[in-house]
């Protein structure tokens, strides 16, 4: 039996039913938003971040030009963990060299020493390990929750010291974030810590505020796991449709299920009540990574069911809830550089199916491919060989760069940088 969209209020991301008496009274009819009109959908200067890290700057010499980053983008991105330590487990004492303030400030003093000067500043910042099976944290405690007092208190006060980073322009917090929803940590589910962080988020909004205004402050999210997963689970949950994956479905339960869906999870990091009042961010983190051997794609970055991809991301502007969008890391995954054409083709695609949407900034996941060996080191086993398996990223982070390792643009470089 389908529930009505309209029998549900969210406050926070808890569904009660108000006013569904009768479930089986027939179902309003529901106004979807006209289709969009497509462009090119190319980025403006100022829309583009490059992301950069130690390892870009290591290959600097090996032709990347610090003066064509300068006018190629608008805005330099930092991403950072919230603790950047081989264990992912610091010592308080430890803490403040390995978190986000001090971190960046090494990499804007190595980067502005190459000669890339940004007068804006964008730094993205991981709360969970790059394996997602958990928190990033300091010790203790051992298993971290964001109900935990201690965690909360340290990851607000990081927060309010990055904020006081000179030319900071954009703080997304957290990436990926909604993934913590669906993740379960020794057998236990996470639903009811993703409410904690829900709380955890709205006080380092206000915390950034106060110490700099001016900071454009966001969460982030990911929108393959909100279309694979969350879309199908809550709208099986609450009765809209019957189906296995979000893109089965089509207009007006596809527009139906996304509103549900967004108002579960997403909505309540955006605003403090569920009538989309008194917002609590200032534009909405999108990473784009798509799953690639999964619907809409099943393998090509550019399918010849082109319709499907553009419903994937039709409603990217109603997640949003007339919030800005930003895409803190855009990538399609690759196990080398063999299949980097594959990169240039996808942000094709992405960038014609988002034309409809304001956005922010846009960034590639990173500036350069890490090296595989280099004078008998592994500058990628640094990433993907760690003796904690949760702190492990898999061996596409190493080819995810615009540039390879030796300093050489790929085609995906060029797409972004196309003017309008």
């Amino acid at each position: 039996m389908r529930v009505l969209l309209g029998c549900f209020m969210v406050a926070a991301i808890s569904v009660v039913a108000a006013g569904c008496d009768d479930e089986t009274s027939p179902a309003p009819s529901i106004t979807v938003p006209p289709a969009p009109t497509y462009t090119a959908g190319n980025l403006s200067v100022a829309q583009r971040g490059v992301s950069v890290d130690g390892e870009d700057l290591k290959i600097f010499g090996s032709g990347i030009d610090a003066s064509k980053l300068n006018e190629d983008f608008g805005l330099l991105v930092l991403n950072l963990p919230y603790v950047d330590n081989p264990t992912g487990c610091p010592q308080p004492e430890q803490a403040a060299r390995v978190q986000p303030l001090a971190k960046a400030q090494a990499l804007l003093a190595e980067a502005r020493s190459e000669g890339l000067s940004f007068e804006r500043l964008a730094v993205n910042v991981d709360l969970l390990t790059p394996g997602r099976r958990g928190l990033l944290h300091i010790c203790p405690p051992v298993k971290p929750r964001f109900d935990e007092a201690n965690h909360r208190e340290a990851v607000l006060e990081a927060f309010r010291d990055l904020a006081g980073l000179e030319g900071l322009a954009y703080i997304t917090v957290g990436l990926e974030m909604n993934t913590y929803y669906h993740l379960s940590v020794d057998g236990k589910s996470t639903r009811d810590d993703y409410t904690n962080y829900v709380t955890l988020y709205r006080s380092v909004y206000a915390a950034i505020k106060e110490i700099n205004p001016e900071i454009q402050v966001g969460p982030g999210v990911n929108w393959a796991s909100f279309m694979r997963l969350t879309v199908p689970e809550i709208t099986e949950l609450y009765g809209v449709a019957e189906l296995t994956a979000a893109q089965t479905l089509q207009d007006p339960f596809l527009f139906e299920a996304v509103q549900l869906a967004a108002r579960r999870t997403i909505w309540p990091l955006l605003f403090e009540d569920y009538q989309l009042k008194n917002a609590t961010a200032d534009f909405l983190g999108l990473t784009m990574i798509p799953r690639q051997n999964e619907a809409p794609f099943s393998g090509s970055p550019a399918p010849e069911d082109e319709a499907s991809v553009l419903a994937h991301y039709r409603y990217v502007d109603v997640v949003a809830a007339g919030l800005p969008v930003v895409l803190p890391q855009i990538d399609w995954e690759t196990q080398s550089g063999a299949n980097a054409n594959n990169k240039a083709v996808y942000l094709t695609v992405l960038k014609k199916a988002l034309s409809h949407v304001e956005i922010k900034w846009a960034a590639w996941r990173r500036l350069a491919d890490v090296p595989e060996l280099t004078e008998g080191s592994n500058p990628c086993g640094r990433f993907t060989e760690s003796r904690d398996p949760a702190l492990n990223y898999t061996v596409d982070y190493c080819y995810a760069g615009m540039i390879n390792d030796l300093g050489q643009e790929r085609e995906v470089y060029r797409v972004l940088t196309t003017n309008p």
